[in-house]
């Protein structure tokens, strides 16, 4: 493995056939970084590596991540951007996948005044396959997040999946657009992608556009969105067996943001994540 860091980003390559089981943690905070950040991640031939990235800083950000994953090969990119309310964070990442390789990007969003991520994700050869896994929680006035997501399938039996989840509370602001394009003559495809938003205030506003582009006939593709309020059953349900209506709440949110953490399959990371989310997501 090959790793350099600056304050301008980093560079990561890993060797052909190599295999790095524990997670390489890499934090920006205040001191760490520049206000614009570049960082590429290479992950050569048959080999594997899980990279925990997190973002503390109270700067406005600007990040631009290249990820560029070849044949039979495996990236697990576990993003947490958890930065002072009054920081904003923009971020573009280009993934590109060859032969039977897999991507599983999961991105969580806890911080910042304004938040916004673009992935672009090009899935250029047979048998690739991708995870784009996202998770945010808004909480303060005018506070907004915006992800806009794009997987191209360029080959045969490629594969991919987006499932964002957010709880927005107070005057806050989701925006969700996930694009699948299914090229001319790419067959034996499948793609699913889902969006659900849970709204804790008649104030937030949650915006999601789901989208799907296929000019092939052979394929496998859906989509869905929904956006709505705590399940009132299920809230009787928790409180008819004695527990407290703040308790029950705070179950229910849990449970909410498990349905997507719980996709995370390195034990390490899972456990990073499910700690912050619980110790951010409040009634």
């Amino acid at each position: 493995m090959k790793f350099s860091r600056t304050k301008k980003g980093y560079r990561l390559e890993i060797a052909p056939g190599s295999t790095i089981k524990e997670p390489i943690h890499i934090v920006f905070g205040q001191e760490d970084c520049d206000e614009t950040l570049n960082n590429t991640i290479i992950a050569e031939e048959d080999s594997e590596i899980t990279i925990l990235e997190e973002y503390t800083s109270n700067i406005n950000l600007e990040c631009r991540t290249e990820m560029i994953c070849k044949s039979n090969a495996k990236i697990n990119y576990y993003k947490i951007q958890n930065q002072d309310k009054s920081a904003s964070h923009s971020a573009q990442t280009f993934i590109k996948q060859s032969k039977d390789s897999v991507v599983n990007h999961f991105s969580l969003s806890l911080g910042g005044k304004a938040n916004q991520e673009t992935i672009s994700v090009s899935l250029s050869e047979t048998g690739s396959a991708c995870q784009l896994l996202g998770f945010y929680t808004l909480s303060e006035d005018n506070q907004s997040s915006e992800h806009s997501l794009k997987v191209d399938h360029l080959a045969n039996h490629s594969q991919s999946n987006m499932f964002y989840k957010g709880i927005l509370n107070n005057k806050s602001k989701a925006c969700f657009t996930g694009k699948v394009y299914v090229h001319p003559d790419t067959q034996k495809v499948e793609a699913v992608q889902a969006n659900h938003n849970l709204l804790l205030s008649s104030n937030a506003e949650a915006i999601s556009k789901p989208e799907l582009e296929i000019y092939a006939d052979d394929v496998k593709c859906k989509h869905g969105a929904t956006v709505g309020q705590l399940d009132e059953e299920a809230l009787f349900y928790l409180r008819s067996r004695g527990i407290d209506e703040a308790s029950a709440k705070q179950f229910l949110l849990a449970a909410y943001a498990e349905d997507v953490i719980s996709h995370i399959n390195h034990a390490k990371a899972f456990e990073y994540i499910s700690n912050a989310v619980n110790n951010h997501v409040k009634y």
